[in-house]
């Protein structure tokens, strides 16, 4: 029976050893199958790093353009304060401008008013001048006639 036993447990021993072969062979089927996972989450893994790479990249982007609009942003605050004082500039200066003007043309309206007081004056001077003369001329005929005898012939 020993011999028996021991065929017998040898062809056990046989199967089992083939079934761990098997076994052995399934598990690096596995194995590759594993390493197989393994690269393509390797791949995936480098594919990650790409995209994150590229979004540092793109974050990297976004602060220069955030950078640049606040750049933009202080022109813009600089301009609008250098365009604020110029206006105040301008409009002091067209003030000092206009009340200068304006005494100027109230001293022209004075002066206007005053030259044409004088005109009127001088222009009733010389009415009363030419009705002086006309009236001496008016005379100095009739006197002539009176003396040279004649009948007054002459309109006036």
């Amino acid at each position: 029976m020993d011999e028996e036993l021991k065929t017998y447990l040898e062809g056990k021993f046989a199967q089992v050893d083939a079934r761990f072969e098997q076994v052995g062979k399934r598990f690096e089927q596995v194995d590759a199958r594993f390493e197989q996972v393994d690269a393509r989450f390797e791949q995936v893994d480098a594919r990650f790093e790409q995209v994150d790479a590229r979004f540092d990249q793109v974050d990297a982007r976004f602060d220069q353009v955030q950078k640049r609009f606040a750049e933009v942003d202080a022109n813009f605050a600089q301009i609008r304060e250098e365009l604020h004082d110029t206006e105040t500039r301008l409009l002091s200066e067209f003030w000092k401008w206009g009340r200068t003007t304006e005494i100027r043309v109230r001293r022209l309206e004075t002066l206007d008013a005053t030259t044409a007081d004088r005109l009127a004056a001088m222009e009733e001077r010389i009415f009363t001048l030419e009705r002086k003369a006309e009236i001496a001329r008016s005379n100095r005929r009739s006197e002539y006639y009176k003396s040279a005898n004649l009948t007054r012939l002459s309109p006036g």
